[in-house]
């Protein structure tokens, strides 16, 4: 069974490594300790079990009433098991408990693994940013701008 925690700057050399793995345009550590030090960012962090390495986090940035899923990551040989489902839901339950009320995101339309669980997750496509991520030998490639209402906690 995985485990979820709250991360903070103390992980950001973790994070920087699996992010590393992860995008062709990896944040630093230092980008890490700059987002995990804002009060208004929710980080949450994926391990196999309680004081084992991450295996997965994600950040969000919420603005009150709505969240921008910054960046999410699941190390490449845990993908495929539910565990960006599990990060994702806990992310999103986190920020529903602190009253937002729409999240989006961005997603590579190459991406069709993350699209899917996205969509899966109730996630609506509602624009398109083109040229959104650089490729480094290959043209840029359009994003799916998504979007996912939350009900709000009584």
């Amino acid at each position: 069974m995985s485990h979820l925690r709250a991360i903070s700057a103390l992980d950001a050399s973790a994070l920087s490594a699996t992010h590393a793995r992860c995008f062709e345009k990896p944040w630093s550590e230092r980008d890490f300790r700059h987002w995990l030090a804002r009060p208004d960012v929710i980080g949450v962090g994926l391990s196999q079990s309680a004081g084992s390495p991450l295996i997965g986090f994600g950040l969000l940035l919420s603005t009150g009433e709505e969240a921008d899923l910054v960046t999410i990551a699941v190390e490449p040989a845990e993908r495929g098991t539910g565990n960006g489902r599990h990060l994702l839901t806990a992310l999103l339950a986190q920020a529903q408990a602190a009253g937002v009320q729409r999240v989006v995101l961005e997603v590579a339309q190459d991406n069709g693994p993350a699209f899917a669980l996205y969509q899966r997750l109730g996630f609506l496509k509602i624009g398109t940013r083109h040229g959104y991520y650089p490729r480094q030998d290959a043209p840029a490639v359009d994003a799916h701008l998504m979007a996912k209402a939350l009900e709000p906690v009584v």
